[in-house]
């Protein structure tokens, strides 16, 4: 297994952190490192293409004298890791949560199975650096490590909690204004009252459906914790037909939320994809919301098209416009079908008769689906 680590130095690494918190199982997540942060071995299974597929355990470091203790957050699976001149993407698949109870232990631990090597690869400072500079590497392979001794792996929001609690109590994320994890996209109306665990994500969901967006919602310090005008905001690329407004107000530290809302697709002919947006609300400098994001991930989505309506679509307008060419031809008699020049000597009228109708079907059939890869739906 490989451990994937940050410092959440600044803030952009900070939100890194805490949306690793928040993505629900399934979505996809990508961090950059410099070269100067991956040991050689890392690098050269990057250039071979051999890491795909590997399970790596993600979380932070806390900037300390001697071996840094790690937090683990989540489990992940990569999906690919990709080199651009001098630094390396790696793209993961989120799985559940990881808490570990003990993380210097857990550092201490991963350090000494590391002893042997050369150089030091769990991040560490030098107690007698005055600058406080971090050596080691960033991501490092743990390969034989028992890491179910240290750490357990969990889908549940207790732990999640208990996540979020090591973090806030951590200097760099102790003014951080609520935690928050998406627990799962649900249809219907009908949606579960006793959530205690994060749920998978869905590949696809389907066109004109309800659906509701479960967000937990958490502060450590619970009826202690002060709040003023915070939200939560949610952007697609969809057409969403809301059921209540995009920007969640953010007043409880621990509340299950409900979003409901409806995709409207934007053609009727084929599956849609792109992304779903969430995350905090920038304030602006008077305090009140503003309309960009604080930070925010993206949640990939196919938006399925109801095949029964397209097939509606085709044949009721098809049929509508066939009707008075058939009737036409069918209100004919018989020797007027015989008398048509065009058609000599051919045949029963009958016949004559059915392919004609035939051929008015088609041809309408044709007209509307050429007519419906022009329609485009619109709110």
């Amino acid at each position: 297994m490989l451990v994937i680590v940050s410092t959440s130095s600044t803030d952009r690494y900070r939100h890194n952190t805490i949306s690793l918190l928040a993505q629900p199982i399934g979505s996809t997540v990508q961090f950059r490192y410099s070269e100067q942060l991956l040991p050689d071995k890392i690098i050269k299974a990057v250039q071979e293409n051999k890491l795909k597929g590997s399970l790596a355990l993600v979380g932070h470091i806390e900037k300390r004298d001697g071996i840094c203790p790690i937090y683990p957050i989540r489990q992940v699976e990569l999906k690919q890791a990709y080199q651009h001149g001098s630094t390396y993407s790696f793209e993961f698949i989120m799985g559940g949560f990881t808490y570990c109870e003990e993380p210097q232990n857990l550092a201490d631990e991963l350090a000494k199975e590391h002893d042997p090597s050369s150089e030091k690869i769990v991040p560490n400072i030098d107690k007698n650096d005055p600058n406080k500079t971090v050596k080691g590497f960033f991501i490092f392979e743990a390969q034989d490590f028992q890491f179910d001794n240290h750490v357990k792996f969990t889908k549940s929001l207790i732990d999640w909690e208990k996540i979020s609690n090591q973090l806030y109590k951590l200097k760099i994320f102790n003014n951080e204004p609520y935690f928050f994890t998406v627990v799962g996209l649900e249809k219907g109306q009908k949606v579960r009252s006793d959530v205690q665990e994060c749920s998978q994500w869905p590949s696809q969901i389907v066109s004109d459906k309800l659906y509701n967006l479960l967000i937990y919602v958490y502060h450590p310090l619970k009826d202690n914790w002060t709040v003023i005008n915070e939200h939560l905001k949610l952007e697609s690329n969809f057409l969403i037909h809301p059921i209540n407004p995009k920007d969640l107000l953010i007043d409880s530290p621990y509340d299950l939320r409900r979003w409901p809302f409806k995709f409207i697709p934007t053609t009727t002919v084929h599956n849609e994809f792109g992304w779903f947006k969430i995350g905090p609300q920038k304030k602006n400098d008077g305090g009140d919301k503003g309309d960009e994001f604080e930070w925010s991930f993206a949640m990939d989505l196919k938006l399925k098209i109801r095949r029964l309506r397209i097939f509606v679509s085709i044949v009721i307008p098809a049929i509508a416009l066939a009707i008075p060419g058939i009737s036409l031809i069918l209100l004919k008699s018989d020797d007027d079908i015989k008398n048509m020049s065009w058609f000599g000597e051919i045949g029963d009228p009958g016949v004559i008769k059915f392919g004609l109708s035939f051929l008015v079907l088609a041809s309408t059939t044709i007209a509307s689906i050429a007519s419906l890869y022009g329609i485009k739906r619109s709110i």
